[in-house]
């Protein structure tokens, strides 16, 4: 009842990460006819999921067969991409079995699963699927034969406003709505690892996430800026929708003391916590 998907080796503690996705009782598959040049063959696909909130498990359902035997191993890619065809987010898989023992003329049933960014604002994204030789980097891909291109579109998924209320100590600034920033500190090998959380919604906008700065300021004076970990797309953005970010730094011996992270639009600072 369940597809197996993202596994995350953690090597630290000897063990793998999966995300379960149940797969749908029903599915309202849909005819196609899309075929690559290796006989590959798209027959029908099912989208259960037309709209989900961020952060849920979009799943997608393929019927394929191929009309030759296809002695190469290759694996399908599932992308996100934005209106203008960027790609935000994707998981790559080989289908069970491999290629290389389906039976020519035998259909093949496919579940792909896609966790959806919690960083998305609210809007419709487009899906595409494709393949690529398994092992590879991601390229070359396999080309099509009907249509044209090696990225196959196959629907749309409408993403959800993120629901928050607001917290205590929510700053406003006339763009934009910031919750108060969540922080993590965590002790490595050989650094200290730093995340901090952003919750923060355009009020009314527009907003541009380029303008946002998290920086952590040390005892020493030094001011070490944090990096996205999850790509937004470009502004301006305008609300309301709630987003979420993830900003990450690796400190290597910090001195001790108290530091300082600032989170920062354009020239105006939004909140300032401690961090011992």
């Amino acid at each position: 009842d369940f597809a197996a998907t993202y596994p995350h080796p953690i090597p630290e503690h000897g063990a793998s990460l999966f995300h379960l996705v149940r797969k749908p009782e029903t599915a309202p598959w849909q005819p196609t006819t899309a075929r690559w040049q290796n006989g590959l063959t798209l027959t029908a696909l099912a989208l259960p999921d037309p709209q989900l909130p961020p952060g849920a498990s979009l799943r997608v359902g393929l019927r394929l067969h191929t009309d030759r035997p296809i002695p190469e191993r290759w694996t399908l890619f599932l992308h996100l991409l934005d209106p203008q065809g960027r790609w935000l987010a994707g998981w790559d898989a080989e289908p069970n079995p491999p290629t290389p023992t389906w039976t020519p003329g035998r259909p093949i049933t496919h579940w792909h699963g896609l966790r959806l960014p919690i960083n998305l604002p609210a809007g419709r994204y487009t899906l595409a699927i494709g393949w690529y030789p398994t092992g590879s980097n991601g390229t070359p891909r396999l080309p099509l034969e009907k249509p044209s291109g090696d990225s196959l579109p196959i629907g749309t998924v409408d993403l959800l406003p993120l629901p928050r209320p607001p917290r205590w100590g929510t700053r406003y600034a006339p763009e934009l709505q910031l919750e108060p920033p969540r922080l993590l500190v965590r002790p490595q090998q050989e650094a200290i690892a730093v995340w901090a959380i952003l919750n923060w919604q355009p009020l009314p906008g527009p907003v541009d996430p380029a303008a946002f700065q998290v920086t952590l300021a040390l005892p020493n004076g030094q001011a070490l800026p944090l990096a996205r970990q999850l790509p937004v797309p470009p502004g301006p953005l305008a609300g309301p929708g709630w987003i979420r970010e993830v900003w990450h730094l690796a400190l290597q011996a910090p001195p001790p003391g108290l530091a300082w992270l600032e989170v920062r639009y354009g020239p105006r600072s939004l909140a300032r916590r401690p961090v011992w």
